[in-house]
């Protein structure tokens, strides 16, 4: 966490624009939450880019989240003041979804849960791979028993991203091969980024317990 919370503190909120592509790209979230008021929850909002787009797309929705960078917390509540929009944030909390310890879930959260909607997007790929399957594991104790959906985006292998980076560190990690690219990159402020495979994401998604109804 302490990685994120200086990138967060050094780039303020102007880093990550408004991503106003999500209600489009995941329609399935407005039809999921069919109640005057169902919730969403955001795991690992950042400052907010994903979530507040939702928030401005869907007016009967109310959101949690929760970010490994308390920065990032407060740049989004901020943000969600500023916008109108803190009426409908239910919580915020610090919590780190890969951690490797027992660490519980804050009961602000866990108040709320079941939600009808996860969010995961752009998130898994600042997570090293070795505790991906975790953090999807983990992400389903805040949902309802085989009935939760989990909106997942995050950078691609040979995607624009990928191939613009440079002077960047590469991480070997367990899933790359001797043949194939590296996918796991250290970036000059230290955080990670990694680029997911087709084969990748269905492999850690059924391990972790989940279906993949598109992809």
């Amino acid at each position: 966490g302490e990685v994120w919370e200086t990138f967060h503190t050094t780039q303020g909120s102007k880093f990550f624009p408004r991503k106003r592509y999500v209600p489009l790209a995941f329609p399935e979230i407005g039809r999921e939450v069919k109640s005057k008021t169902g919730s969403v929850l955001a795991l690992g909002c950042g400052t907010g880019s994903s979530i507040l787009a939702i928030l401005k797309y869907w007016d009967h929705i109310e959101v949690a989240c929760f970010d490994v960078a308390r920065k990032a917390v407060d740049i989004f509540l901020s943000r969600s003041k500023d916008e109108d929009l803190s009426s409908r944030v239910l919580g915020t909390e610090i919590f780190d979804l890969a951690s490797d310890t027992t660490e519980a879930v804050p009961p602000s959260i866990m108040s709320n849960v079941p939600f009808d909607t996860l969010t995961l997007i752009f998130v898994l790929s600042a997570i090293h791979p070795k505790h991906h399957i975790r953090a999807l594991q983990r992400a389903r104790s805040f949902g309802s028993k085989g009935n939760t959906l989990l909106c997942f985006r995050d950078y691609g292998l040979y995607d624009m991203t990928m191939l613009r980076s440079k002077h960047t560190q590469v991480v070997k990690s367990e899933d790359d091969s001797d043949s194939g690219p590296p996918r796991l990159f250290r970036r000059g402020d230290r955080t990670l980024r990694y680029f997911f495979s087709l084969e990748y994401v269905r492999h850690i998604f059924k391990t972790a317990g989940w279906k993949c109804v598109r992809l």
